[in-house]
């Protein structure tokens, strides 16, 4: 009986050996696994679903998942990837059996990044921008930042020339440190339309910036109706020189109008609105923030409460400043001008300067060849029009800094403001018919064609 028991043992031992072996010799190993797709991009709160395949079929389809950072982008059992916050992430899909691994790598982005209103704008040429998330890819497209071009499949900067942007609400800036929208390599060249809407918040600091303001340099460009309520623009007073204006840093053969900056500006050629404007005519804008001009030794130091240079040929009409102090800089150097005016700083070979005034105050610069005007600080070929008005006793004793004394019947000086109204038929000779303003009894503007 025992030996019974004995070959009834080895017998069943065997047998179950035998059905072991079978079972695994049946089993289909898994050979690979793949994921589709191999990258993905999802904006913050988007969700997509990664396909696993597992070969071959007939193997265990089983899997887990993992995200190597779940705070940029989770994963679900099935496969499921969830946008969470802006940045990179790989997600890893296992297998059950033989632990075969495949990843997809997941970039992030913030939903503002897609460029909405920029490519709702393309066919139409005309674009409108609502938030300050907006504006601010609206200068990284101008000034050809590599990621915003890569992300509209642009392979240049945007110059919207023949384009019209639109700003379609107040924005303000939050005074963190702003970008000025174009530069020399790089202007902008569309159209501007400011809609009478605010600016506030400006500042910019950044002394490595050669053309400052909200718009850093503009060229075959119309900017128009753009307010900047409150701000700081701060330029360099390195010898290359900061052209430093509240609304543009640098205009060139380009319209500026309708536009006002009551923030404060100091640059080596600064102006209320302005900078440094070749070729350009400037109708109907005004100024009310204090002006300063920087030390130069190997350029002209100009500052004007609305242009601060005004070059090669061009007009500023129906222009005014207010409220503010202008204050010349120092000269350095002996062959270089150094000019303070009430609305412009320097006005250089064919600039038509009419029907323009200052209330504000000008403070002469120091150092060497100082001009100062309660207009005009320096009219380098004299300044034949006129309907020119400013306040005696204000820092300038004549209207056009380097007359002797000033025509009567084209610059005209009161004692206040309160002179001002008895004196606006003066300011509205020649208007509206050419610029299509005119100027109220407060001195203020209003359109009339």
């Amino acid at each position: 009986m025992k030996k019974f028991r004995h070959y009834a043992l080895l017998l069943f031992a065997v047998m179950a050996v035998c059905s072991c072996s079978k079972d695994d010799n049946d089993r289909v190993k898994v050979e690979k696994v793949e994921l589709a797709p191999t990258t993905l991009d999802l904006i913050v709160g988007e969700e997509m679903t990664l396909a696993v395949t597992v070969i071959p079929s007939e193997a265990n389809q089983n899997v887990t998942w993992s995200s190597s950072n779940p705070q940029i982008a989770t994963i679900g059992s099935d496969g499921t990837v969830t946008g969470v916050a802006q940045g990179e992430t790989t997600i890893t899909v296992t297998t059950e059996d033989g632990g075969l691994t495949a990843t997809c790598k997941v970039t992030v982005t913030e939903e503002s990044k897609g460029y909405a209103w920029y490519l709702a704008g393309k066919e139409s040429g005309n674009y409108e921008i609502s938030t300050l998330e907006e504006l601010k890819q609206f200068g990284l497209l101008v000034n050809g930042d590599e990621t915003a071009l890569t992300f509209n499949g642009e392979s240049a900067a945007v110059t919207f020339s023949g384009k019209t942007v639109t700003l379609k609400n107040d924005i303000n800036l939050n005074n963190e440190e702003w970008t000025p929208i174009g530069t020399d390599r790089q202007p902008f060249q569309g159209t501007f339309d400011g809609n009478g809407k605010a600016i506030s918040g400006l500042k910019v600091s950044n002394v490595n910036i050669q053309y400052i303001g909200f718009f850093g340099y503009i060229k075959d460009a119309i900017m128009k109706n753009t307010e900047i309520s409150d701000g700081t623009v701060t330029g360099s007073d390195r010898a290359a020189g900061s052209c430093a204006g509240g609304v543009v840093g640098y205009s060139s053969n380009s319209t500026i109008e309708n536009c006002s900056s009551s923030a404060t500006i100091s640059g080596q050629m600064a102006g209320g609105v302005v900078g440094w404007a070749p070729r350009s005519n400037i109708i109907a804008c005004h100024a009310t923030g204090n002006v300063t001009a920087m030390q130069g030794k190997d350029d002209t130091v100009a500052a004007g409460g609305v242009v601060g240079l005004f070059t090669i040929s061009g007009s500023i009409q129906a222009c005014y400043y207010t409220s503010g102090t202008v204050t010349g800089g120092n000269q350095t150097g002996s062959s270089y001008e150094n000019a303070t005016g009430g609305v412009v700083g320097f006005s250089h070979t064919e600039i038509k300067v009419y029907n323009c005034y200052s209330t504000g105050t000008v403070v002469p610069g120091t150092g060497n060849n100082v001009q100062t005007g309660g207009v005009i600080g320096y009219a380098r070929y004299g300044n034949d029009y006129g309907s020119l008005l400013y306040i005696t006793g204000r820092g300038a004793n004549r209207g056009i800094g380097e007359k002797a004394t000033d025509d009567a019947s084209k610059v005209k000086s009161i004692a206040s403001e309160s002179e001002l109204s008895a004196n606006i038929s003066f300011l509205n000779t020649g208007l509206p018919g050419e610029v299509g303003y005119q100027f109220k009894a407060d001195g203020t503007l209003e359109k009339v064609q």
